[in-house]
């Protein structure tokens, strides 16, 4: 616990907790009440790295999200989606809106790498925050994600493809407006690490491994039975 006021919220001392160094020197703080995070220079004012410990307007569009990893646009709905890892389980799809908190560390399907409860955490639903479009208990360790709008393959029409590090294979959703209908999987035979999933102009999936000998692969509906 330190002496500096949130810049957001206003919270005193008690409600603000340092949890790690920022760039250029600064600390990182994260706000117990509000969920924002921010840094503050030596002197604990509210700063922005370059600025010299200038105190800085500081805007948030929402709040919430622990650890994004991919986004897309929903090409139907025009809605744009991230996902992002929790920590020991808890991966989410969420449609990021302005001034919506999305939960962490308040409301999460995971638990810490130790197994033990997030400290912060008053449950997987808590009001005051939005439900994710999707989520997962045992986290796959999603990556990149790639919506299928292309009319080259039908049966991948309204498909939405990401990539798993940890599970190795492609998670494949079926997308209903902006909800998810059913997920399967592929590509898990090759036991690789996925970094990241595309749609060429061709209508072929390109997926790109994370391994030491990582490849580029070019895959078709057909490639996948």
């Amino acid at each position: 616990k330190v002496d500096v006021k949130c810049p957001f919220c206003g919270a005193q001392t008690a409600s603000v907790k340092k949890y790690g160094p920022g760039s250029a020197g600064h600390q990182h703080y994260r706000c117990q009440a509000c969920c924002r995070s921010f840094q503050v220079d030596y002197e604990y004012r509210a700063c922005q790295p370059g600025m010299k410990g200038q105190v800085v307007d500081l805007a948030m569009y929402n709040a919430g999200i622990r650890n994004p990893q991919g986004l897309a646009i929903n090409p139907w709905r025009g809605a744009l989606w991230l996902h992002e890892h929790g920590p020991r389980g808890g991966d989410e799809i969420n449609i990021p809106e302005k001034g919506k908190n999305y939960g962490w560390p308040l409301a999460t399907w995971g638990v810490n790498y130790s197994g033990l409860k997030v400290p912060e955490a008053k449950g997987e639903i808590v009001e005051g925050t939005e439900q994710p479009v999707y989520y997962w208990k045992d986290s796959p360790a999603i990556s990149g994600m790639a919506f299928y709008a292309s009319d080259v393959f039908a049966p991948w029409r309204h498909k939405l493809f990401i990539g798993a590090l940890k599970d190795k294979e492609v998670i494949v959703m079926h997308v209903d407006g902006n909800t998810v209908t059913e997920e399967g999987r592929i590509l898990g035979d090759r036991k690789q690490r996925i970094r990241d999933v595309r749609v060429g102009p061709d209508g072929y999936l390109y997926v790109l491994t994370d391994e030491s000998d990582g490849q580029l692969l070019k895959v078709s509906p057909a490639a996948t039975r």
